[in-house]
């Protein structure tokens, strides 16, 4: 297993009734290697070769794990996918590594998109924790590697959007009030005036977008720096909760016969389904958390509601039953048994819900 398996995810943070997590990702090159869709298999290792060693040189280097991709097992491949760590369409032939904290909140990815790609999450909106600790290990490696940079255009990175700063911050938020409402063209446009990218959430290997979440995130790192990006983007996001917020009320006060049979209905295949895939999971939980924020439901938490982004897809999942009592192995291992213990887990979770209305 590549990190502790309830990790940062399952805490607690600022208003998690909307936003799931934030995420702050730094992009940086090193100097004198070409960038990674460029870059030899011979100079791809010396990359990896300098920054573990780097690694090896901090004093809570312990709390790390170094991980050759090409060297990793199947199923943590799919962990590191289904985290937004890696990606498919990764540079092929040369060699790519990741580091992870123990507790799967800040990941360093080596020669995947950029030289060094430095990922942090924490749950709930938080992008200044996110940015202070990738920002942190971001200046502890730059007083030992040089970074490729211009004086006018900043930090250089493989893709054109991350030139400047090399910063930039996302936020996975649920907006049932805003779907349901019908105003989403009009949150959109809010957004792109902020400077904002809005994309619905779409699982691993999917093309099916899950639920009513969203994923909120800065579109150019050029411009100013980083404190500004920073301030910049919460002010936007804030705008898109209070929104949210008042457009759930409204719909609860407008459709609440609509709300009592949506909320009846998904507890009730949460508590009957011996089957499950990961977007019928993801949808019944947004949805019994809206009954939650809206006082309609008890039982759960927003912070349990949250996790089961991660929880319920098919690494964590296969992980567990792997490692599990349930005594399965590599070779019986498949989508039947997946959609099984995920709908076992989506039951526990809701075993205690009651609806109030």
């Amino acid at each position: 297993m590549i990190t502790k398996f309830d990790g940062w995810y399952t805490g607690s943070g600022p208003d998690t009734d909307i936003v799931l997590y934030s995420r702050c990702d730094i992009a940086r090159n090193i100097s004198g290697f070409l960038f990674p869709n460029k870059i030899s298999l011979a100079d791809s290792v010396d990359v990896i070769s300098l920054v573990f060693s780097f690694f090896c040189s901090l004093g809570d280097s312990a709390y790390f794990k170094k991980l050759k991709l090409r060297a990793i097992d199947p199923l943590s491949l799919k962990l590191l996918e289904e985290r937004g760590i890696i990606m498919p369409d990764m540079p092929e032939k040369i060699e790519k590594a990741v580091l992870v904290h123990e507790n799967g909140s800040l990941y360093i990815g080596l020669n995947l998109e950029d030289h060094i790609n430095i990922t942090s999450f924490a749950a709930g909106m938080d992008p200044e924790e996110v940015y202070a600790r990738a920002s942190f290990m971001e200046q502890k490696m730059k007083e030992k590697i040089k970074f490729a940079e211009d004086k006018d255009l900043g930090f250089l990175t493989s893709n054109l959007m991350g030139v400047g700063t090399g910063v930039k911050f996302s936020v996975l938020c649920s907006l049932p009030g805003v779907l349901y409402s019908g105003c989403l063209s009009s949150v959109l446009e809010l957004t792109k005036q902020s400077n904002l990218n809005v994309a619905g959430y779409y699982s691993p290997n999917s093309k099916n977008s899950i639920g009513a979440l969203f994923l909120i995130s800065s579109a150019v790192s050029a411009g100013d720096n980083e404190e500004t990006q920073t301030a910049d983007f919460i002010s936007g996001v804030n705008s898109v909760i209070e929104i949210e917020r008042e457009k759930r009320q409204t719909y609860l006060n407008e459709n609440t016969l609509k709300v009592e049979d949506m909320l009846r209905r998904s507890l009730a295949i949460s508590q009957s389904a011996k089957l499950m895939d990961f977007k019928e999971a993801a949808d019944i939980v947004f949805k019994i958390k809206f009954g939650l924020n809206m006082g309609l439901v008890t039982g759960i938490t927003n912070e349990e509601c949250n996790s089961m982004v991660f929880k319920s897809q098919m690494g964590h999942l296969a992980f567990l039953l792997l490692n599990s009592h349930i005594g399965l192995s590599d070779k019986n291992l498949n989508d039947f048994s997946i959609e099984e213990y995920r709908a076992r887990t989506i039951q526990e979770v809701c075993s205690k819900v009651r609806i109030i209305m």
